[in-house]
């Protein structure tokens, strides 16, 4: 089971994997362009996003209703509209044709289904990329093969006793383990910080 799903969606899988496919003589040059078209089509989308910006006039509100969107109540950009779980690319274009300065691009089915995604979850996307690098800096954090276990103060007895039976290589694998809860990890890292300070 994938741990970061938003980031791994299968909807996404030809954005993120098409570039190692071409490169390794997967798929052929036609396939690839189309992505390549697709991506750049979601760029250019997610930029106008931010400039189409609809005030909440009475012209603006009725416009809104007739195309399914609740009152905006404020002034909005694309963007925020969009962020609605309710709201489709397909209204929010629909509404920047009939009320807004400037019109967002009429885009296919796939495109404005992969911008909705990116819209709706960036905040949590945004996360589990921070979780990511968190994960990878864990990965990285090598544990010294001598340490002593019992040396370690304030680690609770269980996750001393599951951390010498295991012996992980990296604070990452330790994080891993059956019984170590976070707070054990923090107390970990601050050992070996300590030990690394002292030793060099």
């Amino acid at each position: 089971r994938a741990e970061y799903r938003l980031l791994l969606r299968p909807e996404s899988a030809d954005l993120r994997l098409s570039d190692y496919g071409y490169r390794f003589g997967l798929i052929d040059e036609e396939r690839y362009g189309r992505v390549v078209e697709k991506r750049e089509h979601i760029r250019r989308t997610m930029e106008q996003l931010d400039s189409v910006v609809f005030t909440s006039s009475r012209v603006v509100e009725a416009r809104a209703q007739e195309v399914g969107i609740a009152p905006l109540g404020q002034m909005l950009s694309a963007r925020e509209l969009l962020r609605r779980q309710d709201v489709r690319y397909f209204q929010v274009e629909q509404l920047s044709q009939r009320a807004g300065e400037e019109v967002l691009p009429a885009i296919g089915e796939a495109v404005a289904e992969e911008v909705e995604l990116q819209v709706k979850y960036e905040s949590y996307v945004r996360k589990q990329e921070q979780t990511v690098r968190r994960t990878q800096r864990l990965e990285e954090q090598l544990i010294p093969e001598t340490i002593d276990y019992q040396d370690v103060p304030h680690l609770r007895t269980q996750a001393r006793q599951k951390l010498a039976l295991t012996r992980p290589r990296t604070v990452g694998q330790a994080s891993r383990v059956e019984g170590v809860t976070p707070a054990d990890v923090a107390i970990l890292m601050v050992y070996l910080e300590k030990q690394r300070a002292n030793y060099g």
